[in-house]
C-alpha cells in the first residue's frame, strides 16, 4: 500500500485497554486531593498562594502518568529543599542582579540541560529528581522583565512550593489508591463481561487481532500486579479468557469465509459450537470438513484445521481455568 501510495485493505488499529472504573476512581481521589489543599489555604487566609495552589495541581498530574503517585509525592516533598537550594544559588549567586536576556539564558542552560538528561537515567531516583528540578526550578525562580532580585519573595514561594507537596502528600495519605487486588478484580470483572458479550455476539466494534491487542493491554496491566499466589491465579485466569476468547474470534472470522459457499450450514454449526465452547462438537465438524470432496475440498480441509486450532485452544484454556484455585468476584 505505501509502495502504490494507496490505503490498505485493512485499516489496523491498536486500542489499549483502560478500565473505567479505575480512571474514575483515580478522577475523583486527585479531584479531592486538590480540593484539601485548596481548602486549607482558605482558611489560612494567606495570599499569594497561586503559586502552591497550582504546583499542586502540576504535582497530581505527574503523579498520574506514574505508577506510584504517592511515592512522587514524597520524593517531591524530599526534593523541593534541593531544588529551592539550587534556585537560590542561580538567582542569587549566578546572576546576582544580572537583567540581559543573554545572561539569563547562560545562567539557566546548566539546570535545564543537567534536569533533562538526568531525566534519561535508567535510575529511578536520578530520573524523578531531574524531572522535579526541571518544575519546579523555574516556579521558583519565576524570571521576570525586570527581574526583582527580592529574597523576601524568593523565600516566600519557596515555603509554599515545600508547603504544596506536603498539603499534597497528607491529602494522599488521608486518601490512598486503590490496593492492587481491588484493581485486579475490577479488571477480571470487565474480562468476564467482554468474555459474555463475545459469547452472545455482542461484540462486534473490532477485528479479531485488534481485540487480541486490547486484551494483551489487559492482561500487561494484570501481570504487573505481583508474583504472589494469588496473582499467579489471577493471571492464570486472565489468560484463559484471553487464550479462549481469540480462539473464538479467530475461528468466527474463517467460519465467514464458508457464509457465501454451500457448506454455510456447517458454518452455522460450528459458529453454534463456538458460542457453546463445545470442543468435541468442533472436533466433529472439522473432521466433516476434512472429508468433504468436490471443488471446495482443499478450502474446507483448510477450516477444519482452524477449527481444529480452535478446538484444541478452547479445551486447554478451559482445563487452565478449571484449575484455578482462587475464585475471583
Amino acid at each position: 500500500a505505501l509502495n502504490a501510495s494507496t490505503r490498505p485493505r485493512q485499516p489496523w488499529r491498536t486500542p489499549l485497554y483502560r478500565s473505567q472504573r479505575i480512571a474514575a476512581a483515580a478522577g475523583m481521589r486527585a479531584a479531592a486531593c486538590f480540593v484539601l489543599p485548596s481548602a486549607f489555604f482558605v482558611l489560612a487566609g494567606w495570599p499569594t498562594t497561586d503559586v502552591s495552589l497550582s504546583l499542586v495541581a502540576v504535582l497530581i498530574g505527574l503523579g498520574a502518568t506514574t505508577q506510584d503517585p504517592k511515592g512522587f509525592t514524597v520524593f517531591t516533598f524530599i526534593a523541593a529543599p534541593i531544588v529551592v537550594a539550587l534556585a537560590g544559588t542561580l538567582e542569587f549567586v549566578i546572576l546576582d542582579g544580572a537583567y540581559k536576556f543573554e545572561l539569563l539564558a547562560l545562567a539557566l542552560a546548566p539546570f535545564m540541560i543537567g534536569a533533562t538528561v538526568l531525566m534519561t537515567k535508567s535510575n529511578q531516583l536520578l530520573s524523578s529528581l531531574g524531572r522535579v528540578n526541571l518544575i519546579l526550578v523555574l516556579d521558583i525562580f519565576a524570571p521576570s522583565n525586570p527581574p526583582s532580585y527580592n529574597a523576601q519573595t524568593f523565600l516566600f514561594i519557596s515555603l509554599f512550593v515545600c508547603l504544596a507537596s506536603a498539603l499534597l502528600l497528607t491529602a494522599q495519605i488521608l486518601l490512598p489508591t486503590e490496593s492492587i487486588e481491588r484493581r485486579q478484580r475490577w479488571i477480571m470483572a470487565s474480562a468476564r463481561r467482554d468474555f459474555e458479550h463475545l459469547l452472545s455476539r455482542r461484540d462486534r466494534r473490532l477485528a479479531p487481532e485488534e481485540s487480541m491487542f486490547r486484551d494483551a493491554a489487559r492482561i500487561g496491566q494484570i501481570m504487573a500486579g505481583g508474583t504472589s499466589p494469588r496473582d499467579s491465579a489471577v493471571q492464570a485466569e486472565a489468560l484463559s479468557y484471553f487464550d479462549r476468547a481469540a480462539a473464538i474470534r479467530l475461528g468466527r472470522a474463517n467460519l465467514a469465509r464458508l457464509a457465501a459457499t454451500s457448506l454455510s450450514h456447517l458454518a452455522v454449526e460450528a459458529d453454534k459450537a463456538l458460542a457453546a465452547q463445545d470442543t468435541q462438537r468442533l472436533l466433529d465438524l472439522g473432521n466433516t470438513l476434512r472429508d468433504m470432496g468436490g471443488a471446495e475440498s482443499a478450502f474446507a480441509e483448510e477450516i477444519s484445521g482452524e477449527l481444529a486450532l480452535a478446538a484444541v485452544v478452547v479445551d486447554a484454556a478451559s482445563h487452565s481455568d478449571a484449575t484455578t484455585t482462587e475464585p475471583l468476584s
